[in-house]
């Protein structure tokens, strides 16, 4: 009667294929996590944009214009701002009188007016060597 088992032979032949596997399976376990991470992050800059509109849009229905200062709005004795601070936050600051100051979007690099509106830039950095960027126009006449 024969021994049941495996040959060294074989042993061999599995170890190899799972060498050459897992890197593969690996690396696209990764690349799906992370397009699943961007397309959340994708549909939560799109709710933060359609916040970010409805903001301008009532500021700049309700306000003046600052001359020299993109982003600023004159409402009576008070002034409306918006700025990125540090941590890439949109920020809308309004004096006394205006609202109380509150953050509007994450991951966000820049708001800037363009011809027939304002751009929006957010960026995720998902390594430091990587990072996705998303440009969002708001129109003027953006409901």
């Amino acid at each position: 009667m024969r021994a049941r088992g495996f040959t060294l032979a074989e042993m061999a032949i599995v170890l190899s294929c799972a060498a050459i596997l897992l890197p593969i399976v690996y690396g696209l376990g990764r690349h799906l996590e992370d397009q699943s991470e961007l397309a959340r992050w994708e549909l939560g800059a799109a709710r933060a944009a359609r916040t970010v509109s409805e903001e301008l849009r009532r500021d700049a229905a309700l306000g003046v214009p600052v001359a020299g200062e993109p982003g600023a709005w004159a409402m009576g004795p008070c002034k409306v701002r918006y700025r990125v601070d540090a941590e890439s936050v949109l920020i809308r600051e309004g004096g006394p009188g205006c609202g109380a100051d509150r953050g509007l979007a994450r991951d966000v690099e820049a708001l800037r007016p363009v011809p027939g509106g304002w751009e929006l830039l957010f960026v995720r950095r998902l390594r430091p060597s990587q990072a996705r960027r998303l440009v969002v126009f708001l129109p003027w006449g953006a409901p």
